[in-house]
Parts: structure tokens; sequence; C-alpha cells
């Protein structure tokens, strides 16, 4: 395949995969009925779940069901370990940074979107743990393996070489999150 039809196509499923999650499956009437009987289901769980769906099937179709292709290979626990905890770190110095960002700048209340009221843990476990997974599922498992043949492309910075299917896929992941606009303060969007 031509690689900027690749590139082409990565954008489509892309967009398609947004639509899809963020407008039509939250909508349809028994997902609605099903969110609005069961309290710890949301949209956002419904949008991840969705995400998580259509990369499977990605795989599966595109792939040809080689999921190890895609970044589903076993890993020694002491690797596993490392990863996570240097995903808890990051992510709360990521939201310790935010919290003093919301409290300089005037905290918002819970009505300026339906995760601020959420615990802390409904949070942690929400966005650190679902969320994240799903979105590295999609962006950096399938995406990123699907546009690999781009992967000599792209740009260098000093030492460092980053490649197309990196700044797509990261493009593709900052763009997905504009869909918070409507439920959160717009200064936490572009945080």
């Amino acid at each position: 395949m031509k690689k900027i039809l690749i590139l082409a196509l990565a954008i489509i499923i892309w967009r398609i995969k947004y639509i899809l999650t963020s407008g039509i499956i939250p909508k349809i009437g028994f997902i609605k009925r099903f969110i609005n009987l069961h309290e710890l289901v949301s949209g956002s769980l419904i949008v991840q779940f969705s995400m998580l769906i259509i990369a499977i099937l990605l795989i599966i179709i595109i792939g040809k069901g080689k999921f190890s292709e895609f970044g589903f290979k076993g890993a020694k626990i002491s690797i596993i370990l490392k990863a996570i905890l240097v995903a808890f770190v990051t992510s709360l110095v990521l939201f310790v940074l935010n919290a003093i960002h919301m409290v300089i700048t005037n905290p918002p209340t819970a009505s300026a979107g339906s995760f601020l009221g959420n615990s802390f843990l409904q949070n942690i476990i929400m966005v650190w743990i679902i969320a994240s997974s799903v979105e590295e599922i999609f962006y950096r498992g399938f995406l990123q393996t699907f546009m690999a043949p781009l992967k000599d492309y792209g740009i260098k910075l000093k030492k460092i070489f980053i490649s197309v299917p990196v700044i797509a896929a990261a493009i593709m992941f900052g763009l997905m999150h504009f869909c918070l606009w409507e439920i959160i303060p717009h200064r936490m969007v572009y945080f």
C-alpha cells in the first residue's frame, strides 16, 4: 500500500472511530437506557468500551488477528512493574500540577462536568486505568502499528527522531480529547 494512503486510511479510521464512539454508540436507545439504569455505568465508560471493541475488531480484520504484532506480547513481571511505577508517578505528578493549576486559576465546580463530581477513586479507575489502557491499545497498539511502514519518515530534534506514526497518533490522540470541551472547563482540556 502506498505510504500516503496508509496515513490517509489511518486518519479515516480514527475519524470513523471518533464519530462512532463519541456520537453514535452512546446515543443508541438500549445503551442510553443501560447507562440510565446503572449508576456505575457512564457515557465515558461506554465510549472507552466502544473504542476497545473497535480496536480489537480492527486488529482482527486489518491485522489478521496477529495481536502480537500490535503490542500484545508477554513481558517480564519486572518490566510490567517498572511501567506501572513510571505511569503512576507520572500520573501523580500531572494530577498535582493540574490541581495546583486549578487552585490558582479558580477551581471548577462539580456542575462543570460529570466526572468532576466523581470520587478520587472513581477518577483513578476511569481515567488512570480504563481510559489510559484503552487509549494505549487503540492509539499505540493499533494506529501506530498500522502506520509502521511510515516509521522511517519523521522529524529529528537534535539526537531524537520522532516518526510519522508517533506524530500522527499523538495529534489524533490530542484532538480526540476535544470531545471533553462540552463537559469540563476549557482550561482543563488545554492542560
